[in-house]
């Protein structure tokens, strides 16, 4: 089996995100954890993706950019090496490889796709 979750760089950061959000965000990182380790004996990996600022139709940030797109696109350049917000296909792709054979050494990894935004 192969269980992939869907944290955020919040539950790692302040980042301003509600405090709910960031705490249940870091508990999905917790628990896959704990998955990974004890479940792993039964061929159980898990594994958590925590991204950054990913653009798609639905999300905050599309709302944010069509209300002020200077003012958003200066905090992504400021904030984000990369100097622009994830797809939603940059995560697809992430849990694409999780799933394949080529991640069979991976297991109980937290792995940040954000465009270096949590670079210390």
């Amino acid at each position: 089996g192969n269980i992939i979750f869907i944290s955020s760089i919040a539950s790692e950061r302040d980042l301003n995100a509600p405090f709910g959000y960031a705490c249940s965000k870091l508990l999905l990182n917790k628990l896959s954890n704990y998955i990974a380790k004890r479940y792993s004996s039964f061929g159980v990996k898990s594994n958590v993706i925590l991204p950054g600022n990913i653009l798609h139709p639905s999300s905050s940030w599309n709302r944010k950019l069509k209300k002020n797109k200077s003012k958003i696109m200066k905090e992504i350049k400021k904030n984000v090496p990369m100097n622009k917000f994830g797809e939603a296909k940059d995560i697809a792709n992430l849990v694409t490889f999780l799933l394949s054979d080529r991640s069979k050494f991976i297991n109980g990894s937290e792995i940040v796709a954000d465009g270096g935004q949590s670079i210390k």
